[in-house]
């Protein structure tokens, strides 16, 4: 399909079209299938059939949403454990540096400031019931631990 020169020429293409889409549609073709046929994309099918108050049937397109659905829940899933993962390693690296002076607690919180956002952010919103209030406990228990130990270690430090 050419790519339209601007919106108008877009907007004015599915009025025109409209009794086309009516027609196939009535044959029982799908939307892509309309698309196909007449050269067009399928949203501006989309505008048509909706101008002309059509409505297409989705029985068949339903079972491939919801396995695409469950694909992307899981990726997400899939990523936020590595991301756990790795915040578990980077405190265990954190903890080290920590002992041996490379940096201090600002940049501690930082580091940890981020992975936390990180998950968040890719977390689906969190019961207060669920495992996943569990392991956010737990990492920010380490962190606790993480600076008690940055804070023993300078006190060390002071005293020798």
């Amino acid at each position: 399909m050419p790519p339209t020169s601007n919106v108008r020429s877009t907007k004015k293409k599915f009025h025109l079209i409209t009794p086309e889409v009516t027609r196939l549609h009535s044959e029982g073709l799908s939307q892509a299938a309309i698309a196909r046929t007449l050269q067009v994309s399928a949203s501006t099918v989309a505008r048509a059939a909706e101008a002309a108050g059509l409505t297409f049937d989705r029985t068949r397109t339903a079972p491939a949403t919801a396995a695409s659905q469950v694909d992307a829940k899981t990726r997400r899933e899939t990523l936020v454990n590595q991301l756990h993962e790795g915040n578990a390693a980077a405190l265990t690296k954190i903890g080290e540096s920590l002992a041996a002076g490379e940096f201090g607690p600002r940049d501690l919180v930082t580091l940890l400031g981020v992975g936390i956002d990180k998950l968040t952010k890719l977390s689906p919103p969190v019961d207060p019931h669920a495992e996943g209030i569990q392991a956010a406990h737990g990492l920010l228990d380490q962190f606790v631990v993480a600076i008690d130990t940055y804070q023993e270690i300078r006190a060390a430090e002071n005293v020798g």
